[in-house]
């Protein structure tokens, strides 16, 4: 028996030029989560990261502070089946570029429009009804996913003793991860992908026994470790 622990990366650059990067306060989230990790004295015994720099990051920042509180942390593998889905080639592709750019703009009444558009143009692309030519689908997307979580739940299954792997990725590999192991259709877990914060973890408990293997959905979207409410972030 063990866990998958899966995090979102910290807060990233929205609205910058190069948003794979994370801000301060998303490093800041981050260096909490490897802090909180430490003082319960979490075990790790895997770590897979995804292909973005804001991936590596997260992972550094958390890593960091999980060694400062007295943890041991293994050696980091990258796993591209981490990287997010395609969300901004979906969107220049239903939008003209200039739009696109102008909607890109760090205020409030920016943020609220493209993110209204954006709700609307993933629920067109997941259900089929937007050409995307060249893009992953979201059905690969997910396929993409659970080969990786199915190849943590074969690692976790057939060590003696079980073992806890941490997974430093985006929202869309965190719905993903969940809707695998609730069952649930790709609209909902497309949805879900929405509500993730920044620098959060989710647990999921993968087990056998002599009459099955079970891939258990025990915590999702947790942030403990983020007291101060200016630390609570989703983009």
């Amino acid at each position: 028996m063990g866990r998958i622990i899966v995090v979102r990366h910290g807060q990233a650059s929205y609205g910058q030029a190069d948003y794979d990067r994370l801000s301060p306060r998303g490093v800041r989230q981050c260096e909490l989560l490897g802090a909180h990790w430490a003082a319960r004295g979490l075990r790790i015994d895997e770590v897979h990261v995804g292909p973005r720099r804001r991936h590596w990051q997260s992972h550094d920042a958390s890593a960091a502070h999980f060694r400062a509180g007295g943890g041991h942390w293994p050696d980091p593998v990258e796993d591209p089946g981490l990287d997010e889905y395609s969300a901004f080639e979906v969107m220049e592709s239903a939008l003209p570029s200039e739009t696109l750019k102008s909607m890109l703009v760090d205020t409030e009444a920016s943020r609220r429009e493209y993110f209204l558009l954006f709700r609307k143009t993933m629920r067109l692309w997941v259900r089929g009804e937007l050409a995307t030519p060249g893009v992953e689908s979201w059905q690969q997307f997910r396929r993409r996913v659970e080969g990786s979580a199915e190849r943590m739940r074969q690692s976790i299954n057939s060590a003696a003793d079980g073992k806890n792997i941490a997974v430093f990725t985006s929202g869309g590999p965190t719905a993903a991860f969940a809707g695998y192991a609730l069952g649930l259709d790709d609209l909902r877990t497309m949805e879900l992908s929405w509500i993730i914060s920044n620098g959060s973890f989710s647990e999921l408990l993968a087990s056998r026994n002599d009459e099955e293997e079970r891939f258990t959905l025990l915590s999702l979207n947790a942030i403990p470790h983020l007291a101060d409410p200016d630390l609570v972030t989703g983009a």
